[in-house]
């Protein structure tokens, strides 16, 4: 496994949404452990893509349809980045919707 550059971005990304969450509230509460537990899975998406499609592929239910279908390591990867970037903004614009 190579260390990136965008894996480096995303791990300071990371930690720096973890930061303000804990910050925010002046301590750890709630919203830092459930902020805390997202963003290890975005993390564990964006740094390891290919064991992620490997063990949704050899763990997948037996109801599945397509038994022979892989995930290719992209998604994983996409999924992870939307975990990081794009939900904290669609919260952001959600909630500055909402205050008057």
């Amino acid at each position: 496994m190579q260390i990136t550059v965008s894996k480096l971005v995303a791990t300071s990304i990371a930690a720096g949404l973890l930061g303000f969450s804990v910050f925010e509230k002046c301590g750890i509460s709630d919203n830092a452990l459930a902020t805390l537990l997202i963003l290890v899975l975005a993390l564990l998406f964006v740094w390891f893509p290919e064991t992620c499609s490997r063990y949704l592929y050899l763990h997948r239910p037996r109801w599945f349809l397509y038994n022979n279908i892989t995930f290719p390591p992209w998604v994983f990867t996409m999924l992870g980045w939307f975990v990081l970037i794009g939900l904290p903004l669609l919260v952001y614009w959600s909630s500055k919707g909402t205050e008057q």
